[in-house]
């Protein structure tokens, strides 16, 4: 479907659409919960690495940053740190994904009300993430409700299996929803190329949309397909 095809669809989506949405860095941006992940780390060990952390403090993590990695490159924190930045990866990874911090996630521009038009309109939709199902259930309803979004367990599909490649998770999870809906014009929401591109691959007759945000940077987005930088189509 041509791009501005898409568009008039995501705008004035029907009953016959089923819309696949991701959440991280797609409905939500992150970037403020990497900022209170990075403060915590700074009050819990600013005792055990004092210059480390005076430098860390001076971190601030912006939209489009891609983890904490270029917030640290801003403000020269680098690799000669060995000690204090692997305990910093490891906090990061065990705190970011996890129920703890979510609720600091902030809804894209739009994102909210076109959730609610889809609900009102009657157009199926389902959010599809590879938050770990273990440690992120009950955060990830608990704080997209109190952001406003129309979400449910039935409208939820985390990953269970740590082990798996996010695109293999969202493969498989796609291939079910692809069964499950082969009468519906099926639409995918991603931010990230590397899934897009195994989407594509595997269920061609999904319409891809490339939410322009940031991404690991591993590969670009299949060519010709619809891009969003927010949800707002007035």
């Amino acid at each position: 479907m041509k791009t501005s095809s898409a568009i008039e669809t995501l705008k004035n989506p029907t009953p016959q659409d089923f819309f696949v949405i991701d959440i991280d860095s797609t409905l939500v941006s992150t970037h403020q919960r990497n900022q209170v992940i990075l403060t915590a780390f700074i009050d819990q060990h600013k005792d055990l690495y004092p210059t480390d952390c005076e430098i860390l403090a001076k971190v601030k993590c912006q939209e489009g940053d891609y983890g904490l990695s270029s917030g640290l490159e801003r403000v020269g924190f680098d690799e000669t740190r060995p000690e204090s930045k692997k305990s910093l990866d490891e906090f990061w990874r065990k705190h970011f994904f996890s129920n703890l911090y979510l609720s600091a996630d902030q809804p894209t521009g739009g994102a909210i009300e076109w959730v609610e038009s889809l609900q009102k309109k009657n157009v199926p939709y389902v959010f599809l993430t590879a938050r770990h199902k273990a440690t992120m259930w009950d955060g990830t309803l608990s704080s997209l409700t109190a952001l406003g979004f129309k979400i449910s367990p039935e409208t939820l599909i985390l990953k269970e299996d740590l082990r798996i490649a996010d695109e293999d998770f969202k493969s498989q999870a796609m291939q079910k929803i692809v069964q499950q809906q082969e009468s519906k014009n099926i639409w995918f929401i991603d931010n990230e190329p590397v899934v897009l591109n195994r989407i594509a691959a595997d269920h061609p007759s999904v319409n891809l949309v490339w939410f322009e945000s940031t991404h690991s940077g591993r590969m670009s987005p299949p060519p010709g397909i619809t891009s969003l930088q927010d949800f707002q189509f007035s």
